[in-house]
């Protein structure tokens, strides 16, 4: 028999006076807690995490007669984030590589090193200064050849180091034209519009619930897998597409360079496994872990003379296994305070160029057909380049104009690493092929070596330029000249970049 309606409103009246609406809420499923717990991870202070890493590389090589090589660095890092307020920015962290093994057991040639001398880097942000430190370094695990190279290097040991945005941005735009180009205020305000875009996504989709507890805070605990959100990296092809399609020019080959650079990254990153520890009574995240294998194929190219083009071979599979967690938790700590002691960092730049012979950024041997030899098959050399000044402390215009166009020589031979590991060790300029000339030829877009079709826009916005020589300059493509010359030694297979314009008697070269 139904009941009196009348008084099953009085009751419902009467449970609505001591219950609160939420309790005839749905409650927060685990994937809605994880969500809320990683976006809580991201604005959350004062904040400490403390995690380790596990890297571990098999070098597999397909000719039965060699060994594999195996190797395995372990560190620890932890960070502690105080305010992360505009303008009142606080943090400090540190890192620590304690544990590295590499051994082979070739017949006749076995090998084993295991070093537990700890390497370590700090930093701390307080508003918008920087700074790093070394805090150590296992020197002594070195030969002694390589101590006394070294020596300039371990001097700053023990020392920090003042960054500031300014600096930073000045490197960089002269490092990297590309760098330089995302300063532009339009390209910026898209890049964070996108930033907060992505930050309104689903970060990780929950696949698992390994189990369940309660800890002594009388708080829900769950243990589950997970895997990054395929939509994150679809909205970042698309921003990165809309980019390029704004850029003047043939932009085909850029596309196809992005489609496979996203293609290789979503194949990666799918082979990942993510864990996460939540509080699921407090919706907080209390420790993230994540495991992955990666195989990569190296190969060792040559020109082959008789066919007129480079012939590659597969050496080996290189296998690479990464394990690593981060535990978080609140942190009451005292404030992150500035370091009283410091250099800033045009001084230590000054001081390294004065005292070391700069050398360049390591990359395989070149060859006339445009391909590389893969550094982890065969050891490259570095080559020495005389120093472009000798009185850290001199403010000569001259000699700063040299100290460019080093850095102006070591961005162009980065730029073309870049493409040429994107295309199976051979330069493309344009989607074609191309040879680096056999003897030194100026860099320009008409009666040289037109290398910015091979590394405009991709790889950079524009190219660098003698800041001196009479006719240097870059307007678009088809109109600059860098009067810097670039050259492709057959006997060695290394490329020279140089700077014939350079001041004060120096000779400024760069050889890869």
């Amino acid at each position: 028999m139904m009941k009196n309606p009348s008084s099953l409103f009085a009751t419902a009246l009467l449970l609505s006076a001591f219950l609160p609406m939420s309790a005839f809420a749905a409650a927060p499923t685990p994937q809605q807690n994880l969500d809320l717990a990683l976006k809580r991870v991201m604005v959350y202070t004062p904040l400490r995490m403390d995690g380790e890493m596990t890297v571990t590389t098999n070098s597999i090589p397909v000719s039965k007669t060699e060994s594999p090589v195996k190797s395995t660095i372990h560190g620890t890092f932890s960070q502690r984030i105080m305010s992360r307020a505009t303008g009142s920015e606080q943090s400090e962290g540190r890192v620590v590589v304690d544990r590295y093994t590499v051994e082979t057991k070739a017949p006749g040639q076995a090998f084993s090193f295991a070093g537990n001398d700890a390497a370590a880097v700090a930093w701390k942000q307080i508003q918008k200064q920087s700074y790093f430190q070394i805090e150590k370094f296992p020197i002594a695990s070195l030969p002694k050849e390589s101590s006394a190279s070294l020596k300039p290097f371990v001097e700053l040991i023990g020392k920090w180091i003042k960054l500031d945005g300014q600096t930073i941005d000045t490197i960089a735009a002269r490092v990297s034209p590309a760098a330089a180009s995302a300063a532009d205020a339009s390209q910026e305000a898209a890049m964070n519009a996108e930033m907060k875009k992505i930050q309104g996504m689903r970060l990780f989709v929950l696949t698992k619930i390994e189990w369940w507890k309660t800890n002594a805070d009388h708080h829900r605990i769950f243990r589950a897998r997970m895997r990054l959100n395929p939509a994150i990296l679809d909205e970042i092809y698309r921003f990165e597409v809309s980019l390029i399609s704004k850029q003047g020019g043939d932009q085909s080959v850029a596309l196809n360079a992005l489609k496979k650079q996203f293609t290789d990254v979503k194949a990666s990153l799918t082979k990942m496994q993510f864990v996460a520890e939540i509080d699921d009574s407090a919706g907080t995240l209390k420790r993230l872990e994540l495991g992955t294998t990666l195989t990569t194929p190296n190969q060792n190219c040559h020109f082959d003379s008789t066919v007129k083009k480079s012939v590659c071979a597969k050496s080996s599979d290189e296998i690479t296994t990464v394990i690593a967690g981060v535990t978080f938790r609140k942190d009451w700590g005292k404030d992150v305070e500035a370091p009283k002691d410091w250099i800033s960092l045009q001084d230590l730049m000054d001081t390294v160029m004065s005292e070391l012979a700069p050398t360049s950024t390591v990359m395989g041997p070149i060859d006339q057909g445009g391909a590389y030899t893969s550094p982890t098959s065969t050891p490259p050399t570095i080559s020495d380049v005389p120093p472009v000044s000798t009185d850290a402390s001199s403010t000569d215009p001259a000699t700063d104009r040299n100290r460019t166009r080093y850095a102006d020589l070591v961005a162009i031979l980065d730029l073309v690493h870049q493409n040429t590991t994107e295309h199976q060790g051979r330069l493309s300029c344009g989607g074609v092929v191309t040879a680096i000339p056999a003897t030194a030829t100026e860099m320009m877009s008409s009666g040289g070596f037109d290398i910015a079709a091979c590394l405009v826009p991709t790889y950079a916005s524009s190219l660098p330029f003698d800041p001196s020589a009479q006719g240097a300059g870059y307007t678009d493509q088809t109109a600059y000249d860098t009067k810097y010359f670039i050259q492709y030694d057959d006997m060695t297979g290394r490329v020279t970049v140089s700077a014939p314009s350079s001041e004060l008697d120096a000779s400024i070269a760069v050889s890869q």
